[in-house]
């Protein structure tokens, strides 16, 4: 009368021993002990996914195991799986790639330099010469050229200003685009501007 049973599974007897014969689908007997039977659910446990003993892990985030396979259940902040692949977890550091910077596939640009990212955020990290980012705005990047702007000639903030005349901008140098009626920039010095009236 003494009936053998196994739990997710078929029973078996063996030298008048209840055994496990088999177990279900998606089950296995991991600690060997027929009196809980086939105890792990292989398909979503992460510490026997598909089979017994096989640990998923996840570098710099949180393993899961789904389907019997493991997978990336989360990534640690500033971390991300950008390439997809599962063995290398959350490879990505988010903080200071250019490539995803705060996110996967953020990809930081700008114009007229180099760009660069920290924390999370995109920034700029050097202009090309002769540009400038003088508003501060990182998308436009180094919109100012700093060769012929009269606001912000050889660097960002130096405005030209002529006595008596029109200022200019030309090689990251103020000059004198023109003199006002009646005056004349006769020492050709941009410094004190039409000086002769």
């Amino acid at each position: 009368g003494r009936v053998c049973t196994v739990a997710n599974g078929t029973a078996g007897c063996s030298g008048g021993a209840c055994t496990v014969a088999a177990c279900n689908g998606g089950f296995a007997n991991c600690n060997n002990n027929p009196a809980d039977g086939c105890e792990i659910n292989v398909t979503n446990n992460v510490s026997n996914c598909g089979a017994c003993g096989n640990v998923c892990s996840t570098p710099n985030g949180t393993p899961g195991c789904a389907g019997s396979a493991c997978t990336v259940a989360g990534c640690n902040g500033g971390w991300g799986n950008c390439d997809g692949n599962i063995p290398n977890g959350c490879e990505t550091n988010l903080t200071n790639n250019v490539s995803n910077c705060g996110g996967c596939g953020v990809i930081c640009s700008t114009p007229n330099g180099t760009p660069g990212c920290a924390g999370s955020a995109c920034n700029v990290a050097a202009c090309n010469g002769g540009f400038g980012n003088c508003d501060g705005n990182i998308p436009n990047g180094c919109e100012t050229n700093l060769n012929t702007n009269v606001s912000n000639c050889g660097s960002c903030g130096r405005v030209c200003s002529i006595a008596n005349g029109t200022a200019g901008c030309s090689g990251g140098a103020c000059t004198v685009a023109a003199c006002n009626a009646g005056f004349a920039n006769c020492n050709n010095n941009a410094a004190d501007g039409c000086e002769i009236n």
